[in-house]
């Protein structure tokens, strides 16, 4: 079986780990945004979530550099999909807005992979377990905060149709699920074959993290996203703001130990 980092890759360090946090969240941000539309909430809504996009790349980019990890393509990508995010967030209408988020989701989405598969040492397969993983990872914390900020929107908007907080929070639901079969697949499908994911969910620190990122980060928004969902039937879209925001909380804190376990398993997205 293939193996990620060799068995004496180094922990990560926080502030790589910060970038490469930084980098998911703004292209899974990217990715939520996708399955907002056509809402019309508009104008600043679309810029307010284009800066909660570009703010992470930017940030996480500027911390890779400071770390002297980044590299040519990697900058490329980021830069791309900045490049691209003024041309969605400007325009009130038109194909030209749509064309920039998905160019901006597709440089955001190369810039994840390529800085995953720089940190890697894996076969075709296992590195396509990790990527998706990492891209999951950044689409359930960008796709839980579209919804809290869209769920807000309707206190401006009251007239706004409730199917499109309806969309945004089953997709949220469906990449926790998906979230968690990866998870899953990385700890009973690779731990075994390497040594240091074994080491690092193979301690009681390591357990307790493990179980901690998958209640706090997976488990509860999971429970937290069939709540909003009642509360919707309902036209009840102020229970569920206040729920999302609960789960937008849970969420942050469950991929901050995910990052740790990442850190100490050689760059391996759990």
């Amino acid at each position: 079986m293939s193996m990620l980092p060799t068995a004496d890759a180094t922990p990560m360090s926080w502030i790589q780990l910060g970038g490469l946090f930084c980098i998911e969240f703004g292209s899974g941000t990217l990715g939520a945004l996708a399955f907002v539309p056509p809402a019309p909430v508009g104008p600043p809504f679309y810029r307010l979530l284009s800066a909660m996009a570009a703010i992470p790349l930017a940030l996480g980019l500027w911390l890779l550099r400071s770390e002297n990890i980044t590299d040519v393509a990697s900058t490329l990508f980021i830069c791309g999909a900045l490049f691209a995010l003024p041309f969605f967030a400007v325009p009130n209408k038109g194909k030209l807005r749509w064309f920039a988020l998905g160019s901006a989701i597709l440089c955001g989405s190369a810039a994840v992979f390529w800085n995953l598969i720089k940190t890697s040492d894996a076969g075709a397969g296992l590195t396509g377990v990790a990527a998706v993983s990492a891209l999951a990872s950044g689409l359930l914390v960008g796709s839980i905060g579209v919804a809290m900020t869209l769920g807000h929107a309707y206190l401006t908007y009251p007239n706004l149709k409730i199917n499109h907080l309806v969309r945004v929070n089953r997709l949220t639901a469906a990449i926790i699920l998906i979230k968690s079969a990866l998870v899953a697949l990385v700890i009973f499908g690779f731990a075994r074959n390497y040594e240091p994911l074994s080491r690092a969910v193979g301690t009681t620190g390591g357990q307790f993290g493990l179980f901690t990122r998958c209640a706090a980060g997976l488990a509860l928004p999971l429970l937290f996203a069939w709540m909003v969902e009642s509360s919707l039937r309902y036209q009840n879209t102020r229970s569920a703001t206040g729920i999302l925001y609960a789960s937008t909380v849970l969420v942050l804190i469950g991929e901050a130990l995910a990052m740790s376990l990442r850190g100490q398993a050689g760059g391996v997205p759990i």
